[in-house]
């Protein structure tokens, strides 16, 4: 019961937040996202923060992520939205997947664009939210995993990769290829990973 009440308050919270700024004070979708996903105020309701995640409104949450990125915007406008238009629907089925993935929105938003989530719409408003579920589960199926744009990026080959930290060759390309979840690895093997590509746990695990 906490769970679907935790879950049902964000939502609302998240969708109110998104319909404010991008319907109400009329920032264009991307431009919030953009300060959306790496504001302070979603930091701390990531992490459940009493004061953000059921101390504060969507209104008053939108407002401090607009002043933390010192954006202008009319103080006086007050929310009127009654109906659950495409911005209310993207923000809470956004929250709907973050929270019961335990992913935090920059991950969500580094394998599917803000374009993309905006063009299902039509298709997914109405229907069951497990069906939006999927879908982006498909596209995050298909993006390259953090393991693997970091190991390309430090210009290792997964053979390079599995000599230098002792983590099975088949290991790693089972994390690359998300055929096994490496947010579920043994603390070893992830910290043998991370050592060997000189960069944080967070680098490589997906969330």
């Amino acid at each position: 019961m906490i769970q679907d009440y935790s879950c049902n308050h964000i939502r609302e919270t998240i969708a109110v937040c998104f319909d404010f700024a991008i319907n109400t004070l009329k920032i264009k979708p991307d431009i919030f996202v953009n300060i959306f996903i790496n504001s302070k105020a979603i930091n701390k309701i990531e992490i459940m923060h009493p004061g953000y995640f059921f101390g504060m409104s969507g209104i008053e949450i939108c407002q401090n992520i607009l002043d933390e990125a010192n954006i202008k915007y009319d103080k006086s406008i007050e929310y009127e939205s009654l109906d659950r238009n495409i911005y209310y629907w993207l923000g809470d089925s956004l929250a709907y997947y973050a929270f019961n993935k335990n992913y935090r929105y920059k991950y969500v938003f580094s394998f599917v664009s803000i374009e993309s989530l905006l063009k299902m719409y039509d298709k997914y408003h109405e229907i069951d939210i497990s069906y939006f579920v999927n879908k982006l589960d498909e596209y995050r199926k298909l993006s390259p995993s953090k393991l693997k744009n970091i190991r390309e990026n430090r210009r290792l080959s997964q053979t390079d990769l599995s000599l230098y930290s002792m983590v099975s060759l088949r290991t790693i390309r089972a994390y690359e290829q998300k055929q096994k979840d490496i947010n579920k690895a043994e603390v070893m093997t992830v910290l043998k990973l991370a050592h060997t590509l000189n960069c944080s746990i967070d680098d490589i695990l997906e969330y």
